[in-house]
């Protein structure tokens, strides 16, 4: 079994902990060595669904990140990972979203868009769709 790196282990009451030996084990075991190659054959079949799942994680969990740090100053201060950067933590948290989404998106089918910007017709995804029925519902 993978310990993964020891250098993820970050100790501070400030983090929740999600850099520990098992989030770098999904990260690079899972994800690198047994998602990846499945990633870059998968059937035409899936591509509407893939297209989803990637738009989730960067347009959902990548920019609720994003906003959650930066309502803790990431905008302007280093992030508790990597502490001794000076970039700023949300600048850190682009690259990791840059790298994961390659990782998610292998062929780079994937067009770089806002789900809000959608064509509904087009794509089963649409926040757009969700939000306008969302709002018809509570008039």
């Amino acid at each position: 079994m993978t310990i993964g790196n020891p250098q993820s282990l970050v100790q501070s009451e400030n983090l929740s902990g999600l850099m520990m030996w098992d989030h770098d084990y999904l990260i690079n075991i899972i994800c690198k060595q047994k998602l990846l190659p499945i990633l870059k054959t998968l059937p035409s079949i899936l591509e509407v669904e893939h297209e989803n799942f990637v738009r989730a994680y960067k347009w959902g969990i990548s920019d609720g990140h994003k906003s959650i740090c930066a309502e803790f100053g990431g905008g302007d201060i280093g992030s508790l990972i990597a502490a001794s950067e000076s970039s700023a933590a949300i600048k850190t948290l682009e690259k990791f979203e840059h790298s994961r989404v390659k990782l998610l998106d292998p062929m780079g089918i994937v067009k770089d868009s806002c789900p809000l910007n959608l064509d509904s017709e087009s794509k089963d995804f649409s926040a757009k769709d969700a939000i306008e029925d969302s709002s018809l519902r509570s008039e």
